[in-house]
Protein backbone atom coordinates (compact mmCIF):
# COMPACT_ATOMS: atom_id res chain seq x y z
CA UNK A 1 0.00 0.00 0.00
CA UNK A 2 1.21 3.38 -0.90
CA UNK A 3 0.04 6.16 1.31
CA UNK A 4 -0.44 9.45 -0.97
CA UNK A 5 -0.99 12.25 1.83
CA UNK A 6 1.76 13.31 3.29
CA UNK A 7 2.90 12.09 6.67
CA UNK A 8 -0.59 9.76 7.20
CA UNK A 9 1.74 6.93 7.64
CA UNK A 10 4.01 8.02 9.93
CA UNK A 11 0.87 8.44 12.67
CA UNK A 12 -0.92 5.38 11.22
CA UNK A 13 2.42 3.32 12.29
CA UNK A 14 2.67 4.29 15.57
CA UNK A 15 -0.83 3.80 16.32
CA UNK A 16 -0.46 0.57 14.39
CA UNK A 17 2.67 -0.59 16.90
CA UNK A 18 1.08 1.23 19.79
CA UNK A 19 -1.94 -1.35 19.98
CA UNK A 20 -0.27 -4.26 18.09
CA UNK A 21 3.58 -4.51 19.05
CA UNK A 22 6.27 -5.34 16.69
CA UNK A 23 9.59 -7.14 16.52
CA UNK A 24 12.78 -6.40 16.16
CA UNK A 25 12.91 -6.03 12.73
CA UNK A 26 9.42 -3.54 12.88
CA UNK A 27 7.56 -6.38 11.63
CA UNK A 28 4.22 -5.77 13.25
CA UNK A 29 2.33 -9.33 13.73
CA UNK A 30 -1.61 -9.23 12.99
CA UNK A 31 -3.53 -12.71 13.67
CA UNK A 32 -1.45 -15.44 10.59
CA UNK A 33 -0.25 -12.14 8.84
CA UNK A 34 1.81 -8.90 9.62
CA UNK A 35 2.30 -5.42 8.56
CA UNK A 36 5.78 -4.18 7.12
CA UNK A 37 6.83 -0.57 6.45
CA UNK A 38 8.66 -0.33 3.75
CA UNK A 39 9.68 2.98 3.72
CA UNK A 40 7.90 7.18 4.51
CA UNK A 41 4.95 6.10 2.46
CA UNK A 42 4.62 2.05 2.06
CA UNK A 43 3.96 -0.71 3.97
CA UNK A 44 3.22 -4.44 2.91
CA UNK A 45 1.10 -7.05 3.97
CA UNK A 46 2.09 -10.58 3.79
CA UNK A 47 0.49 -13.93 4.79
CA UNK A 48 1.08 -17.87 3.74
CA UNK A 49 -0.91 -20.43 4.60
CA UNK A 50 -4.82 -21.71 4.05
CA UNK A 51 -6.25 -19.02 6.25
CA UNK A 52 -3.98 -16.35 4.18
CA UNK A 53 -7.03 -14.31 2.49
CA UNK A 54 -8.52 -14.25 6.01
CA UNK A 55 -5.65 -13.00 7.78
CA UNK A 56 -4.78 -10.40 5.17
CA UNK A 57 -8.10 -8.44 4.79
CA UNK A 58 -7.85 -8.10 8.28
CA UNK A 59 -4.61 -6.38 8.42
CA UNK A 60 -5.08 -4.61 5.44
CA UNK A 61 -9.22 -3.62 5.73
CA UNK A 62 -9.65 -3.49 9.89
CA UNK A 63 -5.63 -2.63 10.97
CA UNK A 64 -4.09 -0.67 8.08
CA UNK A 65 -7.23 0.99 6.74
CA UNK A 66 -8.92 2.12 10.04
CA UNK A 67 -5.43 3.65 11.13
CA UNK A 68 -5.11 5.11 7.46
CA UNK A 69 -9.35 6.57 7.37
CA UNK A 70 -9.14 9.64 5.58
CA UNK A 71 -5.71 9.69 4.21
CA UNK A 72 -5.33 8.82 0.07
CA UNK A 73 -3.68 5.50 -0.39
CA UNK A 74 -3.05 3.31 -3.14
CA UNK A 75 -3.42 -0.43 -3.04
CA UNK A 76 -1.10 -2.27 -4.83
CA UNK A 77 -2.13 -5.89 -4.90
CA UNK A 78 0.87 -8.66 -5.82
CA UNK A 79 0.96 -12.42 -4.92
CA UNK A 80 4.71 -13.85 -4.64
CA UNK A 81 5.11 -17.35 -3.64
CA UNK A 82 8.01 -19.42 -2.41
CA UNK A 83 8.23 -22.82 -3.50
CA UNK A 84 11.13 -25.11 -1.43
CA UNK A 85 12.10 -28.00 -3.44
Amino acid sequence: MRVLTPGALDSAWARIVEEHGADEDGVVPIGGAALIRVNHREAEAISGGEDALDSLEWAVNDVLGEALKGAEVLVVAEERALVID
